[in-house]
């Protein structure tokens, strides 16, 4: 073994979180492209360092006085108006007057909309009363919150008119400019309209003031199936800057995409299988009744709507479909960031104690319904290495739609057929809380996708084993032991496996069936040795062969085998587990990274050669030029969407109904 395996194994964690810099500092990241290249071209054109950059980007600092740049970044020039609204200003000749007194031309501007039926002059209107409130947030930044609320208020009404106004959906041209510009004002007035001093979207109902009239607000969820009490609190996912996962997937449209975050205090029966926060990516949309006539004289009404990403995509609109602005990168890197499950890795491998129990954990509200997909991470990893691709399949709509998506969470030191064990305890504990009564049938159509080790433990939930593994390791018939009862059926449960009544496909990613090349040497010694195992184990190892002298020991060392023995070539669990084919009512894939694939005998992963990942039988095998941790690339990303789709067209055979 070499400091390449350990390297390899931890090469999985990736550090994944957001931080909050606000909407006007995170927008760049959003919309990049070659025409508003926005705040990261200008800090890296004026060649300013990383640490620069990262203070312009992360630390949020206070805006400064007029002429004052922060932390070296270049003063970005101030909001320009659109040649259509400076054309609109110059018709009614208003161009001087909005300079001297902005409140002053919108109502006179709002009048000449009331009796010009022309839908420019209502772009105008949005893109003025957007262009106030930012000159109001970044000239007077105590206090700017409430000054210039009224103007985002004013600037999403009257770019849903410019939008859906009933003169002008008709005639809306998708591609002109206006209409894209005007989904923009819209959205990120929306954001900043409902925001309160802490930065939190409030869903409030009352009575909003806009320069020109009223408008009174309701708030329904009428796509959010949780209630108040559990999800009270939203933040905006356009405060923040993603990292560690790329690229950030937007889906483009109208409203302004939240995270809601449980409330803590509220009783859930899934708590245990929650570790950190458990967020909801949302979207708020803002429909307005009634027209421009109306906000004058205080009888323009609206209802504030709360949708969540996964359930809907539209919204309809007088009739049309209207396609929902969403974001389901940010949602995740939020549960990931500063969370302690995101941080394991190596401390999992090496101390028996549990700072987060083992089990499988879900980090968004349970669906009725949805397929559920377990990730099962490999040696000194943790559950984040699987973020690129949860990122990655959530591009797909069908697959946001019909999976739910959960992680297998444990100390990567452990033998591998307890944390199998666990796995598999913890997997039907799960099914049975949210499931009581075997109602819901998806339930028994699972995918199991497990990475490196994952991999042989996901084996383990798909086999039907006999004595095959007891007989590979033991001399002495199992009927013939001497153990208490608890002992006899924890050991049982860890070496006679019958294949689990809910996974109906497997997938296999650089999973070591024959053992790591790697896993042998002075670093396997170190790791070996390093390794502390629970006491739960310890003690029951103890008990086994005082109780049982003339059983072979596990090991040569005579010790119990950890992991990393058991991921040896000469592993005697391997050796049997691999010869065992899955369980009937399975389908397996293969995911093999190589180095290079002209030579089978001799192409690796650097950790894991081809000849020990391959494995017979499966329904597809898919090889990529890569290395072990290629979990997150693009490629195997893929792969995992066309099985996933596979899935929903031709689902393997049912298993038999599960006793509740």
């Amino acid at each position: 073994m070499s400091l390449a395996f350990v390297v390899g194994l931890m090469g999985c964690a990736t550090p994944v979180g957001v931080d909050r810099v606000g909407q006007n500092r995170a927008y760049p990241q959003i919309t990049a492209n070659v025409i508003t290249p926005g705040i990261l071209r200008a800090c890296l054109e004026s060649a300013i360092g990383v640490p620069t950059l990262v203070g312009c980007l992360s630390k949020r600092p206070p805006i400064p006085p007029k002429g004052g740049t922060p932390n070296g970044c270049k003063r970005l020039s101030k909001h320009t108006l659109s040649a259509d609204t400076i054309t609109v200003l110059q018709r009614y000749g208003l161009e001087d007057d909005f300079k001297k007194s902005p409140d002053e031309t919108l109502k006179q501007l709002h009048a000449a909309a009331c009796r010009d039926n022309r839908s420019d002059v209502l772009y105008a209107l949005a893109e003025l009363s957007f262009y106030t409130a930012q000159d109001i947030y970044r000239d007077d930044f105590s206090g700017a919150r409430s000054k210039s609320r009224k103007y985002y208020v004013a600037s999403t009404t009257y770019a849903y008119l410019y939008l859906f106004g009933q003169e002008n959906a008709s005639r809306l041209d998708p591609l002109d400019r206006r209409t894209r510009v005007a989904c923009d004002i819209y959205n990120r007035g929306l954001g900043h309209a409902f925001r309160n001093e802490k930065g939190e979207f409030v869903m409030d109902a009352g009575v909003l003031e806009l320069p020109t009239g009223q408008l009174s607000v309701s708030v329904t969820r009428p796509g959010f199936r949780w209630n108040e009490k559990a999800f009270s609190h939203f933040v905006l996912a356009d405060d923040y800057l993603i990292r560690g996962i790329s690229p950030r997937n937007r889906d483009p449209g109208l409203g302004v995409p939240l995270i809601g975050q449980r409330n803590p205090d509220v009783a859930d029966p899934l708590q245990a299988f929650k570790p950190g926060r458990v967020v909801v990516p949302a979207t708020a949309f803002l429909r307005i009744q009634g027209g421009v006539n109306d906000l004058a004289s205080g009888k323009s009404t609206a209802s504030l709507e709360l949708y969540a990403t996964f359930d809907e995509r539209t919204v309809t609109v007088d009739g049309r479909p209207i396609r929902l602005e969403a974001d389901t990168t940010t949602a995740m890197a939020y549960a990931l960031n500063r969370s302690l499950i995101s941080k394991l890795g190596i401390t999992q491998l090496l101390s028996w104690v549990q700072k987060v129990k083992s089990g499988v954990y879900i980090t968004q509200p349970y669906q009725p319904g949805r397929i559920p997909v377990v990730f099962v991470h490999g040696t000194a990893s943790d559950t984040a290495i699987w973020a690129p691709m949860l990122n990655g399949l959530h591009t797909d709509p069908l697959l946001r739609e019909r999976y739910q998506f959960w992680y297998f969470l444990y100390n990567t030191g452990e033998p591998i057929a307890y944390s199998a064990h666990l796995l598999r305890n913890s997997l039907a504990s799960l099914v049975k809380t949210v499931d009581p009564d075997g109602m819901d049938p998806v339930l028994r159509q699972m995918v199991m996708i497990g990475h490196s080790q994952g991999g042989v433990l996901t084996k383990m939930q798909v086999v039907n084993t006999d004595d095959k593994l007891w007989r590979s390791v033991m001399n002495v018939p199992f009927d013939q032991l001497k153990l208490e009862p608890t002992e006899r059926e924890l050991l049982q449960s860890c070496m006679f496996i019958t294949a689990s009544p809910y996974v109906r496909r497997a997938v296999f990613i650089a999973t070591p069936h024959r053992g790591s090349f790697r896993a042998r040497g002075l670093v396997e010694f170190i790791l070996q040795h390093l390794i502390t195992l629970p006491g739960r184990v310890m003690e029951f190892s103890t008990d086994l062969f005082t109780q049982n002298p003339e059983l072979r020991a596990l090991n040569p060392g005579g010790r119990i085998a950890n992991s990393i023995d058991n991921q040896s070539p000469k592993s005697p669990l391997l050796h049997a587990l691999v010869d065992i084919p899955l369980a009937p009512a399975v389908i397996g894939h293969s995911i093999i990274p190589s180095t290079q694939t002209n030579n089978n005998v001799t192409a690796n992963d650097t950790i894991v050669m081809y000849t020990s990942a391959h494995l017979d039988g499966m329904e597809s095998e898919y090889r990529l030029i890569g290395t072990h941790s290629c979990e997150g690339t693009p490629l195997a990303i893929e792969e995992v969407r066309r099985i996933l789709l596979e899935h929903l067209r031709q689902p393997p055979a049912s298993a038999p109904a599960v006793s509740p």
